[in-house]
């Protein structure tokens, strides 16, 4: 049985991005990961997101928001010490913050998830859990 919740890291794609993420801090591709992670969603002119990068790409943008120094209070205590950990990932989070920002703003208007949690009647947690990222990827740490 799949995960699913509001939070940026409830769902299976965002654990299985998890894994993946500590695969490339050890490989050095961390970074990079990040970036291809949501870059390419924030285009606008990309359709409707798919539930599956869509929780990859919550999850990466909640990383970056804890990199800047601003982690959610949802974060599972294990990621948190491990990107504690993770010095040489700090730097490359600032400049992915305005993408992370965009990706957060479509995923929340145009992605599977939020037509899901529509349907289900629970659209105002689901958003809610993205304006908190939000304003945790726009504060000053």
């Amino acid at each position: 049985m799949g995960a699913w919740g509001a939070g940026p890291f409830d769902n299976d794609a965002a654990e299985a991005w998890l894994g993946a993420l500590k695969q490339a801090a050890a490989d050095g591709t961390a970074a990079a990961l990040l970036r291809t992670t949501i870059e390419p969603l924030a285009d606008p002119a990309l359709g409707l997101i798919d539930a599956e990068e869509a929780g990859s790409a919550i999850a990466a943008a909640a990383v970056i928001a804890a990199l800047l120094g601003r982690p959610g209070t949802d974060m599972p205590a294990p990621v948190r010490a491990w990107l504690e950990r993770q010095e040489s990932l700090r730097a490359a989070a600032s400049p992915l913050q305005p993408i992370a920002l965009a990706v957060v703003a479509r995923v929340k208007a145009a992605s599977e998830p939020h037509f899901y949690w529509e349907a289900a009647g629970h659209l105002e947690e689901f958003e809610a859990a993205l304006d908190e990222l939000h304003g945790r990827l726009r504060a000053k740490a």
